[in-house]
């Protein structure tokens, strides 16, 4: 038996969203047809793992592989199908763990898992030596240990039916390949562009799984997933309606009626899709291209109201350069132009905050929410980059009144824009202050001590000099009638021995004298 016990799974209860698991049905055909229904399951409901998917990564690809593994193992029942094929969402096979799941259901969560941690992975069937040999009777995940390489050695599996997390014995193998998060060509190139690609491309996958929701086939919407990226991935923004008969895509119209058969998760029924799309029908909100249809997401609420959030995203990318430069602070920091930025940015935050109140649309309010995220941000990062340079010393809770005739850059562009109660609204309120710049002490510098390097005297031998004795040569006297004057000669020799003497003296004492100096 392959049953197990299971844990509470308590922590993982608010991560994984709620399901009715009803039915959808899907179209007949062999094993290829079920693993490729399987793939469209994955594309569809990645996003009900997208709070779990990080609590299962580690460090290593080993690591995440194996707690995902052990994540499936031991919190959802393992039970095979019987004769009719059942695909459960990700949110349904956790509703359902209890009575358990089969194969199929099991590799959809761990590829929904996977597929979030943007981790390539292969789906792979299988036919099995001693089950129905002549037929693809498993199906599981490999995970390439590099690149997408599926040979033997070169992958790990996800084989949540097994008590261990190891690969069975088969005779044939197919593998189907799954990126990482889908994008479905929404990034293509485009001269007039899609906006917003990776909220256009959210847009659109949260639109098809509207439709599957409400009894669209998954084939039907598979047809639709791929015509619209034929045209997307050659940078074309294709035109786009919806209608009662189906989906137009460049003019070709998809129908909503297919053939059906069993699996879980919808209603088989266009009924649903009409009814839950009246107010797009009678409109032309949804005839137009996909990039300017799916720009706000897939928003019911954004289709033909008077503010969204892609256009709050553009307004803030002009607004918030435009309240520094208008307070002066990009010429200057000072007590006067940091409380003219809060004064300006407060009352930018009460008028924005006021757009999120409940008298208006739903999109509306996005919009200003927006708004007013960006510029609680702004204030805080301009909070701190002052406060790195300079002192800020609270100079009170000060009521604000703030108006820029010419109005802004962006949102209300054209006209005044004002704030406060001497302007006619609500009162705002913002903290100020006294600015001054820190005073930075000098470093004390200490001069290092002096490296004195011993003085090695070299050892002189003191030179005797002995004086060579000069014996004088008698002058024979001649006999004269004059009288002799004798003049004494000077002895040079003698000379020479005195300064050899002295020389001598000044070597062997010149220590002596040195030290006495020192002294002194």
């Amino acid at each position: 038996m392959l049953q197990r016990p299971l844990k509470d799974g308590r922590e993982f209860v608010n991560l994984i969203p709620n399901s009715r698991c009803r039915v959808t049905r899907l179209t007949k055909g062999d094993t290829d047809t079920t693993v490729s229904h399987m793939t469209d399951w994955v594309n569809t409901h990645y996003k009900q793992t997208v709070k779990l998917s990080p609590k299962l990564k580690r460090a290593t690809l080993t690591g995440t592989v194996q707690a995902i593994y052990d994540f499936l193992y031991h919190h959802i029942q393992y039970k095979a199908d019987g004769r009719e094929q059942q695909l459960r969402s990700p949110a349904c096979a956790w509703k359902q763990r209890y009575e358990g799941v089969d194969c199929k259901s099991y590799s959809i969560f761990a590829s929904c898992i996977l597929k979030n941690l943007g981790i390539p992975h292969y789906i792979r069937q299988v036919r099995q030596p001693y089950f129905h040999p002549d037929q693809f009777t498993h199906v599981y995940v490999i995970i390439p240990k590099k690149g997408k390489t599926n040979t033997r050695g070169n992958y790990y599996v996800i084989d949540a039916t097994k008590h261990e997390n190891t690969e069975v014995d088969f005779l044939e193998a197919k593998d189907l390949f799954m990126q990482g998060l889908p994008h479905i060509g929404l990034n293509g190139a485009s001269n007039h562009g899609l906006g917003m690609p990776g909220l256009v491309d959210q847009g659109f996958e949260d639109f098809l799984m509207f439709l599957n929701d409400n009894g669209i086939s998954m084939p039907v919407t598979g047809t639709i997933r791929q015509k619209v990226k034929s045209y997307t991935s050659r940078g074309i923004d294709p035109s786009f309606a919806i209608t009662e008969a189906g989906v137009v895509v460049q003019g070709e119209l998809i129908p909503f009626q297919s053939t059906f058969q069993g699996g879980l998760n919808a209603v088989a029924t266009t009924g649903a899709i009409v009814a839950g799309t009246k107010a797009i029908l009678k409109s032309d909100w949804f005839k137009s291209s996909i990039g300017s249809i799916f720009k706000n997401g897939f928003d019911v609420s954004c289709w033909g109201s008077s503010y969204s959030p892609s256009k709050a995203k553009a307004h803030v990318e002009v607004d918030m350069p435009f309240i520094v430069e208008h307070s002066g602070l990009s010429r200057g920091v000072n007590t006067a132009s940091l409380n003219k930025f809060l004064d300006f940015s407060a009352a930018y935050l009460a008028e924005s905050t006021n757009g999120t109140n409940g008298r208006f649309a739903g999109c509306t309010r996005k919009g200003h929410g927006l708004r007013k995220a960006a510029v609680e941000a702004l204030i805080g990062q301009i909070l701190a980059d002052v406060r790195l340079s300079y002192n800020l010393k609270s100079a009170g809770r000060k009521e604000g009144n703030f108006q820029v005739p010419s109005g802004l850059p962006g949102y209300a562009k054209g006209r005044s824009y004002q704030w406060g109660r001497r302007h006619g609204t609500a009162p705002y309120y913002y903290q100020s202050y006294t600015v001054s710049p820190k005073v930075v002490n000098p470093p004390v510098i200490v001069p290092p001590k002096p490296v004195v390097k011993p003085v090695v005297k070299p050892v002189v031998k003191p030179v005797v000099v002995k004086p060579t004795p000069v014996t004088p040569t008698p002058t024979p006297v001649q006999p004269t009638t004059q009288p002799i004057d004798v003049k004494p000669k000077v002895q040079t020799a003698g000379t020479n021995w005195i300064i050899g003497g002295l020389l001598v003296g000044g070597l062997l004492f010149g220590k002596k004298i040195k030290n006495a100096i020192a002294k002194k």
